[in-house]
């Protein structure tokens, strides 16, 4: 098993190196208390959750922020969520901060089993004082089923709400960075390996 890890690792590292990227690995702080936990009450009781921390080159990071057209978060944490009972993936999920008009919002974006669209898009976190209105389940449903291709804009294919115009703004962020990180290591073949760490409910 220890010899299938190192293994699951090289391979990783080397697809990385052979793209012309380097993919680094890092410890990283959960971005909200019992965060592991709580993306993992949003999924049924045999899913369990893996870690991928990792760090994007400086060229695809400006790869990615010139097909986004914005500046990407330096704080944004990837999961790998899995059945238990049949060891397959059943999803993504991603927690990311993006600055609203003062404080870091906290996104959670859960993608399909593919990582081709949005599942869902919620807030873990607002510390704004204004703008609360994002968390409303009506704007927030505009989010799901968005894929990479989508414009995800405010008065595009997103209706944007009145007083909450940073916040709004930092939500599409939040869904194209997800979707565009998500694209980007699928076409770098950067599948996470069995060395993460795994939680269950």
């Amino acid at each position: 098993m220890k010899n299938q890890r190192i293994t699951s690792l090289l391979i990783l590292i080397c697809m990385a190196c052979l793209s012309g990227h380097t993919l680094v690995f890092s410890n990283y702080s959960p971005l909200v208390p019992n965060e592991k936990q709580l993306i993992l009450n949003t999924y049924p009781s045999t899913a369990s959750i893996h870690s991928f921390p990792f760090e994007l080159s400086p060229a695809l990071k400006r790869d990615i922020e010139r097909s986004v057209r914005f500046k990407l978060t330096d704080t944004f944490n990837m999961y790998q969520i899995v059945d238990t009972q049949s060891e397959s993936k059943i999803g993504t999920a991603i927690v990311c901060n993006y600055l609203g008009k003062h404080q870091p919002i906290t996104f959670l974006i859960k993608l399909t089993k593919n990582g081709l669209y949005t599942e869902s898009v919620s807030v873990l976190a607002y510390r704004e004082d204004i703008g609360g209105q994002i968390k409303h389940p009506r704007f927030l449903a505009q989010f799901k089923n968005k894929s990479i291709n989508d414009p995800i804009q405010i008065n595009h294919d997103i209706d944007g709400i009145t007083g909450a115009t940073l916040s709004a703004r930092s939500t599409t962020w939040a869904t194209k960075s997800a979707l565009a990180i998500a694209d980007s290591i699928k076409k770098l073949a950067m599948t996470p390996p069995s060395v993460k760490e795994t939680h269950s409910k």
